[in-house]
């Protein structure tokens, strides 16, 4: 059997046989998902001759991949991948000939205990994933539970500050950006802090750097609150809920890579956190409030309101309707331009049966087309651009080409008919 995980930057391949012990194993770059079946198939070429066998002998082939994966193997979001709505499938089917299974890596990574692992005999239990994200796999009563699409589990979007920091799935306040690899790193470098890999954030912490282990402090707390929730959410039958920690198989990259930002934060920096989290209060060298929170008061005194705002307020933060933010603007000379991704904007872009009565309804107030599509999507983060007063009369919401004239594009373009031509013109 042969089984295949991509990560931010780089996708891996182990070989193992029926009784779940690992042959051998190979790691390639990740590359653009339109090529993600070449490589694939290459990959278990590889590892197949690798180990000196035949291409049919392999009974099985599985995938697993952060992201939310539905029954039918449809991948509709993978924020650290970037990958959306991708057909994997479909994609892979053409390419692979042997038995193909597709889950989410936590699904498969608690299908895996459940089998040969810490949960052969447990039929309820949970499996915690903590890394670039932070997932869950939820096994109940013997059976993986997956839900209604199959998406359940995605325990490291649930909501543990309201109004929070922004996550990479684009809501805000999510535990994953609070606990994950790029929120430890986020939030040491708020503080001046820089580590390069998790192997530096372990050493750090256990030479006792108070800024580290403060941070990891704060982490643990958000997990300890999201974990318990989820514990009294799935209890077993057994009146003493559990932790039953796994041993570390992380073998991602650190965070500093440009091409493997994001890969997961080792589970050896989760053994430090379990020290410092496992003391008894007086024995915990630095609590949320210890001797790191001058630096923090120092840091924080240097900075800008809005950064203040943004950062350290943000659980106080109110939201409100599109409409009554632009209303605010206007108190202080200010008014709706655009926004920061402008195909966001066109109504013709969400199909004829949203524009058709979305227009009859809004007639030309963008405004007021903004405020309906954020209902529509359910879009609760803006990249919303404003500009002074005095500049509204020259804001024009439709394509004029006089006023286009002037300007320079750059952009790829595929030839529908006949062989592609270059033409260059000033």
């Amino acid at each position: 059997m042969i089984g295949g995980h991509p990560v931010p930057g780089e996708i891996s391949y182990v070989v193992a046989g029926l009784d779940d012990e690992p042959l051998d194993k190979v790691t390639h770059p990740l590359p653009h998902r339109s090529e993600l079946a070449a490589e694939m198939q290459a990959g278990i070429a590889e590892l197949v001759a690798k180990v000196g066998r035949r291409m049919d002998e392999v009974r099985a082939v599985g995938m697993s991949v952060p992201g939310l994966v539905g029954r039918d193997g449809h991948l509709a979001h993978s924020p650290n991948l970037g990958w959306r709505d991708l057909q994997l499938r479909n994609l892979l089917d053409s390419s692979i000939r042997q038995p193909l299974y597709i889950d989410n890596n936590c699904n498969a990574d608690a299908m895996a205990e459940y089998l040969f692992g810490s949960g052969v005999d447990d039929e309820t239990f949970v499996y915690l994933d903590s890394s670039s994200g932070v997932g869950a796999g939820l096994f109940l009563d013997g059976a993986l539970y997956r839900g209604r699409g199959g998406y359940a589990g995605e325990f490291g979007h649930t909501k543990i500050v309201p109004n929070g920091r922004l996550c990479r799935c684009g809501n805000c306040g999510c535990l994953s950006a609070y606990v994950s690899d790029f929120a430890i790193a986020k939030r040491l470098q708020q503080d001046g802090g820089q580590v390069s890999s998790t192997d530096e954030l372990l050493s750090l912490a256990e030479a006792g750097n108070e800024l580290v282990l403060q941070v990891l402090s704060e982490v643990g707390s958000f997990l300890g609150i999201g974990a318990s929730n989820l514990i009294n959410n799935v209890q077993s039958t057994s009146h003493h809920p559990w932790w039953k920690p796994l041993p570390s198989r992380s073998l991602y990259p650190p965070f500093d890579d440009p091409h493997r930002r994001g890969a997961g934060t080792s589970c050896r920096a989760g053994r430090v956190q379990d020290r410092i989290l496992g003391a008894q209060p007086a024995q915990r060298p630095f609590g949320r409030c210890g001797p790191g929170a001058r630096g923090l008061h120092q840091f924080v005194r240097r900075q800008e309101d809005y950064y203040l705002s943004h950062e350290y307020l943000e659980p106080f933060n109110s939201p409100c309707y599109f409409q009554d933010f632009v209303e605010r603007a206007g108190g202080y000379g200010l008014c709706y331009l655009a926004e920061a991704q402008p195909s966001t904007m066109f109504a013709s872009n969400y199909g004829e049966g949203v524009a058709e009565p979305l227009l009859q309804e809004c007639g030309h107030s963008q405004v007021l087309i903004e405020q309906y599509l954020d209902f529509i999507v359910n879009r609760t983060f803006r990249q919303t651009l404003l500009v002074h007063h005095e500049r509204a009369e020259d804001i024009r919401y439709r394509l004029d080409g006089e006023r286009l004239r002037d300007l320079h594009f750059a952009a790829s373009f595929s030839s529908v008919e006949g062989d592609t031509r270059i033409v260059e013109s000033a």
